[in-house]
């Protein structure tokens, strides 16, 4: 009999106490309530972060294009170097662009030249939904100025 009462006491004190204890219970409440809100805030950082990273790519992509623009000897061969390096840049789908500067006075030192990265935007109508592509709208937009001292 007091090998049994024994083993009762052992089941007791080793098998049934540490569960019916409340001290992991604030790490249940925890996972229960505040995982499921912490998981759409990593989801919108996630979206933010790529976001940010293809405004930079395109704010880099215009910046070079339109340096090789500017560097090149005349208009035909600046707007080459521009579609090489659009076509070279790892932007999906390839943007189109627009070049601005005065026509009588664009490879005149001094000229102030602007260009704009056009691409278009994808827009899903709820949940699943039919994709609905956005107008144009400008992705980039860089502006600079011929050198000074450039000769013509």
């Amino acid at each position: 009999m007091s090998h049994l009462r024994l083993l009762n006491k052992w089941v007791l004190t080793r098998v049934i106490q540490p569960f019916a204890r409340e001290n992991g219970s604030a790490l249940v409440e925890f996972v229960v309530f505040a995982i499921p809100l912490f998981i759409p805030l990593v989801f919108f950082i996630n979206t933010f972060a790529a976001q940010s990273f293809a405004e930079i790519a395109y704010q880099n992509i215009a910046r070079q294009s339109l340096r090789a623009f500017v560097a090149s000897s005349d208009f035909e061969t600046g707007i080459r170097k521009i579609e090489y390096i659009l076509d070279n840049s790892d932007l999906m789908p390839t943007p189109k662009y627009k070049i601005s500067c005065p026509v009588a006075k664009c490879f005149t030192p001094g000229t102030v030249v602007s260009i704009e990265l056009l691409g278009s935007v994808t827009v899903r109508k709820g949940i699943g939904g039919e994709a609905i592509s956005g107008s144009e709208i400008v992705l980039a937009k860089v502006s600079e100025r011929f050198d000074q001292w450039r000769e013509d």
